[in-house]
């Protein structure tokens, strides 16, 4: 596009001003009047000769809003514009129009950008017809995609406390066993105790009247010795006895008493799991129902394509499947920030040294990760024993 005369270009420039002076009336004062805001407009282009802000907040003039151009190299320019409104801009580069490329809003065209400034209420500007409707469509489908995105990362959230309850269920299930076996232990060393017990007392029973029975004898005093030393020996062993008895009892009410601590924690992870259950159900039937809003402007969004994987060169077995949940894609590997894994690390999972599928970490704890499989594999296929390892290049 050919360039104006410096005489041409300052008449255009008065005259605009003429007309524009009452949409900016206050602009230079200082002050921001409260429907007003600021925009920071920024546009990078080091080679670039001239660049100016264009839009309809100024009737599409090249001559208005110049940008000055930093040291960095990026060129700058603040303008102060209406809340609540949609506006259409671009950037004017040495007599080009161009969109903003920060900016993934579009027009209809495509070429340039569109920027909605918050005060307003979009649903009634919407309703009553101030935006175009490709516009209306366009920022209609961002808040939605917003809107889903944030109920995604709550479920993968959800997920993960999920997976985590599960494991602590898991952990809790093996510390519980391992105290009923021990209060059982417990148990028959009291009753080995009680009985060894009785048979002592009984003994001492019979010394006392083999005592008694010597003092009225004529046998000697020497008799009455011997049996006294026996008799304080088995005084002896009968204080020890009594004193582990009463030991074991009560590191067997210490034992007794964990074990219903952990009942009654492992009541409240069971509910707390069926909780996060029941609110994963619901948010998947939420996403369901924001697929079907964009589904009906057409602007649903496709997957991510995952991009090709290099062929390993070798494979460093970290662990394996603990557990495998037969309702949801959850397992629990005995794999955890020992081994250096993150969330979203990718393992193979061997059975007998060949792979038969993979698994994505959702959230990785001290001696184990919970994990799922990806999307489009089964993970009913694997089983627990599988080997889990991580892919060396």
């Amino acid at each position: 596009m050919p360039r104006l005369s410096t005489a041409v270009r300052a008449a255009v420039l008065v005259l605009t001003l003429s007309v524009l002076a009452p949409r900016f009336a206050g602009a230079d004062d200082g002050k921001v009047p409260f429907d007003l805001q600021e925009v920071a407009f920024t546009y990078a282009d080091d080679n670039a000769r001239a660049v100016c802000v264009i839009g309809d907040f100024n009737c599409w003039n090249e001559y208005i809003h110049d940008m000055q151009k930093g040291p960095d190299g990026v060129w700058k320019k603040t303008l102060r514009l209406r809340k609540g409104r949609v506006y259409e801009y671009g950037f004017s580069v040495d007599g080009k129009w161009v969109g903003d490329s920060k900016n993934p809003v579009k027009t209809a065209s495509g070429h340039l950008s569109i920027l909605f400034i918050p005060g307003g209420d979009l649903e009634t500007a919407l309703a009553g017809g101030e935006v175009r409707a490709d516009v209306a469509v366009t920022l209609t489908y961002k808040k939605t995609q917003e809107q889903l995105d944030a109920i995604v990362r709550e479920l993968a959230a959800l997920r993960a406390q999920s997976a985590s309850q599960a494991g602590e269920v898991a952990k809790r299930d093996a510390e519980l066993e391992l105290l009923r076996n021990q209060v059982g232990s417990l148990r028959l060393e009291k009753t080995t105790l009680a009985r060894d017990l009785d048979e002592a007392r009984k003994q001492f029973e019979e010394l006392n009247r083999k005592y008694d029975s010597l003092r009225t004898s004529e046998t000697g005093e020497a008799k009455i010795a011997t049996l006294e030393e026996k008799n304080k020996e088995l005084t002896r062993s009968l204080t020890e006895a009594q004193n582990k008895l009463n030991k074991s009892l009560q590191e067997k009410l210490a034992q007794e008493s964990l074990a219903g601590q952990t009942l009654k924690d492992y009541a409240d992870l069971k509910k707390q799991n069926k909780e996060l259950d029941d609110k994963c159900r619901e948010l998947m039937k939420e996403i369901e129902e924001k697929n079907q809003i964009l589904a009906a402007t057409g602007m649903s969004a496709k997957p991510p394509v995952a991009p090709p994987r290099l062929p390993p060169r070798s494979r460093k077995v970290l662990g394996e499947i603990q557990v495998v949940s037969p309702d949801t894609n959850i397992l629990i590997v005995t794999a955890g920030s020992e081994q250096g894994l993150k969330e979203g690390d990718e393992l193979v999972v061997l059975r007998e040294g060949e792979p038969v599928g993979r698994v994505i970490i959702e959230g990785v704890h001290p001696g184990y990760s919970s994990a799922h499989a990806p999307e489009g594999m089964d993970w009913r296929t694997l089983s627990q024993g599988d080997q889990i390892a991580i892919e060396e290049r």
